[in-house]
Order: C-alpha cells, then structure tokens, then sequence
C-alpha cells in the first residue's frame, strides 16, 4: 500500500468531510442509514491531533481546526464541568478532553473561554478519580465491572498523560500524584503481559489494554520504569494478531468475531514505539488491514464484524490511523499521542 496516500486521506477526511460541522463539533461516525452523535472525546482528540500537526507544519488550517473544537468544547461542558453522554459523566473522556486544551496551549496561548473549560475540566477529573469515580449519573457513581468501560479499570492508565499535563500546566504536584495512584492501578489489571479490563475480569478487551499501553508509553517519558511491560503488551499484540493483520476486540472471553480498526490503530503505534523494526511485518500486516477498512473518500470503518465491514465510518478509527501511519513514516512524537 502506498502509506503516504492513506495518511494523506485520512487527514482530509477529518478536515473536510461531514464527521466535523463548521463550529468545531466532532461526530462518531457518518453513516446516512444511522447517523452518529456528537462526541466529546472525539473532540479532544481531534483538538490534539490538529495541534500536533500545526506543530510539525506550522500550517494555519490545522491550528483553526484545533481551535474550532476547542471553541465548540469549551461552550459545551456539563454542569460539573465533566463531558460525556447518554446522561453519563466521564473521567476518562474529560481527561481526553483536558489534554487536547493543553496540546493547544503549547502551539497558541488559551483565550479566556477556553482557560475556563480547562480549569472546570481538572477539577472534575481530579475530584472524581482521587475518589475512585470513573463514571458518575446523576451525580452518582456507577460501576459495571463486566463493561470496560464502566469500571475502574486499566483504561484509565491513559489519564496520566492528562494528569502530569495538568500538573505542568498548573505548577501543582496533585496531578502527578494522582497520576502515580492510576500507574498502581494499571499494575493491578497486568497480567504477565496483557492488560485485563479490570481487577475484577480476566478478560482482554484489545481497545483498553491499548489505552494503558498509551499510558504507559507517555510515562517511560517522565521516567517511570515502565519499559519492561510496554514491550510485553506490544509483543501480546503481535502473538494475537490475526492472518488478516486484524486485533479482534475481545480475548479470553467467549464473544463474536469482530476486527477491530480502532485496536489494530492503536497496535501499530505501540509497535512503533516499542521497535519499528522487530515488528516491521506486524505493522505492515496491520496497515493492510486498515486500508481495507478505508473508504475512497478516506475515512475508514469501524469494524469487520459477521463478515460484514460496519458502514459506520468511525471518526476515532481514522483519527488513530491517521496518526499511526504519521509516526511510521515520520517517528513517533510519544508526548502527542491522542
């Protein structure tokens, strides 16, 4: 595949196709016959991913982009200062949030709106996860531990990146604090080298064992001794790989089928920062998988399920291939994963 021409289309997808309105709002997914919904998280990543690539190329596009979503987010908290939906206040989706305001701040300075959202958006994240809250309704908090992400699970090992974030951004050790207490809780749901959803579960679900390998891959850069488990969750990756190049979505537990685009994203990246050349035909594997997923407008699917590719075609899937294929080709930038 030529891999330049599948960034080169993801990221026009993102910037120019109906996934994003005028005012800066992300959707899930475009798809005519089930149309997808605005989605905070999505936001923040798109925030951050936008502002990387201003910082690379200095290009103004991408910084209105970055700044579009950061005006539409920053209008559009909950209450609490939280974001989320179906009536479901998430920590994980705010830190997601938190730290694409702060990967804008590094390449221009936050108007006083924006300031704002971010200061609301670290006391919500602060206060919920320093009281072990992941998810809250109604002000009450929630946990399912046979629902990724309804638990207080390894997912969460990702929302140290927004922590030490926070902490540098505000000069308040609190942050970093707290994000040592989630770097105990991912130590929790590591299973000799695989990332369980929760202590509770044995199972894998292949997208958060990703998130806390994210996590961590952003930590090793703070200094934390952390090397040793990013290189056996990339190598759990590449022995579960599928002849297809796929990650399925669930392991050692008793579920459908399913190709996961969104996972098989995040793998390349851990593959790239753990050794580009030891796992050169797991990423090219991968990447032929994903451009089976992609559409010739550029977005790609979310999944292969039942035989069958989703006609959703997934803002986060493209968002994490989009910056896969980047750090192939260009090196990856561990400080700017979304």
């Amino acid at each position: 595949m030529q891999l330049q021409l599948f960034y080169d289309m993801c990221v026009k997808w993102l910037m120019e196709s109906p996934i994003r309105r005028k005012d800066g709002a992300v959707y899930s997914w475009v798809n005519k016959e089930k149309p997808g919904y605005v989605y905070p998280e999505i936001i923040g990543y798109s925030i951050k991913f936008f502002a990387d690539l201003y910082d690379r190329t200095r290009q103004q596009a991408y910084l209105t982009l970055a700044q579009e979503s950061a005006d539409y987010l920053s209008t559009h908290l909950s209450r609490n200062g939280s974001v989320g939906r179906d009536g479901y206040d998430y920590a994980f989706d705010s830190a997601i949030c938190a730290s694409g305001l702060i990967g804008l701040s590094k390449v221009h300075s936050l108007d006083e709106a924006q300031e704002r959202a971010l200061s609301r958006l670290a006391h919500f994240i602060f206060t919920s996860l320093s009281n072990h809250q992941s998810v809250l309704k109604d002000g009450t908090a929630v946990v399912d531990n046979d629902r990724w992400s309804l638990s207080w699970g390894a997912l969460l090992a990702k929302n140290a990146i927004a922590l030490h974030e926070l902490s540098e951004h505000y000069k308040d050790d609190k942050y970093k604090a707290l994000a040592d207490n989630l770097f105990a809780l991912t130590k929790q749901c590591f299973h000799e080298d695989h990332f369980c959803i929760n202590g509770e579960r044995p199972w894998v679900y292949t997208h958060p064992h990703c998130y806390a390998t994210e996590g961590l891959i952003f930590l090793a850069t703070k200094g934390y001794p952390v090397q040793d488990m990013v290189l056996k969750s990339a190598q759990w990756l590449a022995h579960n790989q599928q002849e297809n190049g796929a990650m399925k979505s669930w392991y050692y537990r008793d579920a459908p089928t399913e190709y996961q685009g969104d996972a098989t994203a995040q793998a390349i990246r851990i593959w790239v920062c753990a050794d580009n050349k030891r796992y050169k035909r797991n990423i090219e594997k991968a990447f032929g998988f994903l451009a089976s997923l992609q559409t010739k407008e550029g977005g790609l699917a979310y999944n292969i399920a039942d035989g069958k590719t989703s006609k959703d075609i997934n803002s986060w899937v493209t968002l994490f291939a989009a910056q896969a294929a980047q750090w192939h080709l260009q090196g990856p930038r561990k400080n700017w994963i979304v």
